[in-house]
């Protein structure tokens, strides 16, 4: 029996679906709000071995559209994009052998379109087949439902945000714990301390190194192969990801899919050029050696390619050191650091990186704080 989908895209009075993966979410939303979920044309996805996994069609409404809108770049509705949120507490193993936070629900339709598996449906290899629940009107998403869906999808990004902060301090006490001689060691052993990366996050990771590739103006052919040895360089367990057709997939996947505009190479006038030439040579030619990028420009190249959309100040410090001792340049942030913090903020000035002081925390973002409480 072959799958049919029926697919959402955002806007008044089209389809999204609130896609239940885990139990007890219907419970939760109930809990916490104090209402009953309305009846509405329901289907489930393994009516005999998780009868839980349920998706729940509605039609998207004036309100719903900017509250959901309000999620996204600007605020702006025409930009909001599907919501998926995972339980941060546990760790298992994808179909497909990935390591990964589990999926709880997902909102699906609400943004450039998705789809679920149609009733009378079966997934190839699978034998329970998609049945309809309650076989009724698809109904408006109730007002007091969008709300929770936006508050409870708030509280979600701020605990992965705290977990992106934690794995942080974890790794950076693990490079002042251990040489870099230790940790090259580690790595071979493959023991997940010697790694920058957690294993959960290689997919994550490769979405960002291949932006930064393109934004260079990288072949995406040869992104593929670049990224293929940075996880097996970076990430924990990257080499038996990159070993497998599955991971090799993903990777092509990732890349072929980017909708980062490529880049060219006119940041290269933006080098310094003092120091550039030598001496005329016996022969009586100029030797032009070219210039070392200056500290200042190598600053708004970081910025520019290499860091998330979103994060602490504390993370962007913290990246910058990373990367500039690399390239054997000196950076202290410290309260005495006046002059490299002066340096940062004339660097990111001239990006498209903005600041903000949320809850006592300073966030940098290229795509604005709508979302950050």
């Amino acid at each position: 029996m072959s799958e049919r989908g029926v697919v959402g895209k955002r806007g008044v009075g089209r389809h999204c679906f609130l896609d239940m993966d885990a139990d007890g979410v219907a419970d939760r939303i109930e809990c916490e709000t104090g209402k009953m979920l309305p009846l509405t044309f329901t289907v489930q996805s393994r009516p005999q071995t998780a009868p839980f996994k349920q998706h729940h069609y509605y039609t998207q409404t004036k309100y719903s559209f900017q509250e959901f809108g309000k999620l996204a770049v600007n605020g702006d509705p025409w930009k909001s994009k599907n919501i998926n949120v995972r339980d941060l507490t546990r760790l298992v193993r994808s179909r497909k052998d990935h390591l990964m936070h589990p999926t709880v629900y997902d909102l699906k339709g609400i943004g450039g379109g998705s789809l679920v598996v149609g009733p009378g449906s079966k997934r190839l290899g699978e034998t329970e087949i998609y049945t309809i629940l309650h076989d009724v009107p698809v109904i408006p998403i109730p007002d007091w439902l969008v709300d929770w869906l936006v508050r409870d999808f708030k509280k979600y990004k701020g605990a992965v945000q705290a977990e992106r902060e934690e794995k942080l301090r974890v790794k950076a006490a693990e490079r002042e714990k251990f040489s870099a001689g230790e940790r090259a060691e580690m790595r071979k052993q493959s023991l997940p301390a010697g790694f920058d990366i957690y294993e959960e996050d290689i997919p994550a990771f490769i979405q960002s190194r291949a932006a930064s590739y393109i934004k260079l103006g990288t072949r995406k052919a040869e992104i593929e192969t670049a990224l293929v040895g940075q996880v097996q360089d970076f990430c924990a367990g990257g080499r038996d990801f990159v070993s497998t057709t599955v991971g090799r997939e993903k990777i092509q996947e990732i890349v072929q899919n980017l909708k980062v505009k490529s880049g060219n190479a006119s940041w290269f006038y933006l080098k310094q050029t003092e120091n550039d030439t030598e001496p005329e040579s016996d022969s009586g030619t100029i030797i032009v050696r070219p210039a070392r990028q200056g500290r200042p420009s190598r600053m708004v190249e970081i910025i520019s390619t290499s860091l998330p959309e979103r994060l602490t100040s504390d993370e962007a410090y913290d990246i910058l050191k990373e990367l500039l001792a690399r390239d054997g340049f000196p950076f202290t942030k410290s309260p005495t650091s006046h002059a490299d913090t002066q340096a940062v903020a004339d660097a990111r000035k001239k990006t498209k990186y903005e600041t903000k002081n949320i809850g006592g925390v300073w966030w940098w973002s290229s795509v604005g704080f709508d979302g950050l409480a």
